[in-house]
This record gives C-alpha cells, structure tokens and sequence, in this order.
C-alpha cells in the first residue's frame, strides 16, 4: 500500500503515529514516487549530457534545428517530472477517534483543509465511478468527501474495509 500508517490490526507492519486509549485509527495517505530525488538529479544530469552531445554533433554536422528540438525535448521531461514530484506533495490524513473523525487534507498547491465528521453518523462507501475505477466516499447528513484517490482500486478496497472496521469499534468503544 502507499505509505498507509495505520493503528487498524489489518496492517501489521504499520508504524503508529500516536497511540492512546481514545485513537481507533491514524493513517496517513501518500501518493507513490518510485524515483527518488537523488534519481531524479542523476536522471537530469545524464540527460542533459546525452541532449548536449547528440545536439553537438548534429550542430557540427550542419542540422542545426535538431539541436533545439532536442533542447526542447529535455526542457518537456524536465518540466513533467517537476509536475510529477509537485504533485506528490498531496497527503491525506484520516484519524478516528471515540468522538471525532478528522480528515485532513493537504493539496499539491499547499492548500489545507480539515473537515470533522462525527463517526456514529458517518458512512463509508466504495462507489464505482467509471468502469473499474473506485472511489472512496465519506458521508454524513449532507456532507460529502473523497479519499484516497491516488490509491489503486486494490489499495482502495483495503483501505476502506481497515476504515470500516475501525469505525465500528469507535461506535461501538471497543
């Protein structure tokens, strides 16, 4: 799973963020990067070489537009994978306790949000958006919020039923 910390029993290799007698649930949502910053650096360095050698010999050879478009190139795979580690900045944090469930969310511009349901009136849902795509749902009365959207639909299903179980034993103190 991505990055799930959890005091739910289902995760047994979890690490726990806080423990107390009131905490039925504390996890932490994060979207995966499988190339670390340190691969990234290497990855730019060894482009730009490749782009500034490949562009050399074109220019000496007299193809000179080559040389932009390779330029070009290097600039479009600099700028996604800046986008790409921009947006791995999101994080969501769901914790539930005897009284309170809390959602906190935190978007790739920085923006936070945190909203509180109360969990003997809130429901979990899986709801199947588009052809096998799920979605996470969190609703009480009128108010509604998506979580885990960066999760796979295996992840998903998981996370829900880890979310599920722990609600039941807040409703229920256990």
């Amino acid at each position: 799973m991505k990055e799930i910390k959890s005091l739910s029993p289902m995760h047994s290799n979890s690490e726990y963020l806080e423990y107390n007698d009131h905490t039925f649930f504390d996890a932490i949502l994060k979207p995966n990067r499988s190339l670390s910053l340190n691969g990234f650096v290497i990855l730019i360095i060894l482009s730009s070489i490749a782009t500034l050698g490949l562009g050399s010999y074109f220019l000496v050879a007299g193809a000179w537009p080559i040389f932009g478009f390779l330029g070009l190139d290097f600039l479009l795979l600099f700028l996604a994978f800046k986008i790409n580690y921009r947006s791995g900045k999101i994080h969501e944090r769901i914790k539930i306790t005897r009284d309170c469930v809390v959602v906190y969310r935190r978007e790739m511009n920085g923006f936070q949000r945190e909203i509180h349901f109360n969990p003997y009136w809130l429901k979990v849902t899986i709801d199947n958006v588009k052809s096998n795509q799920f979605q996470i749902m969190l609703s009480s009365h009128r108010d509604k919020v998506t979580i885990g959207d960066f999760l796979s639909n295996e992840e998903k299903i998981e996370f829900a039923n880890s979310l599920k179980s722990a609600l039941s034993r807040a409703k229920n103190n256990i």
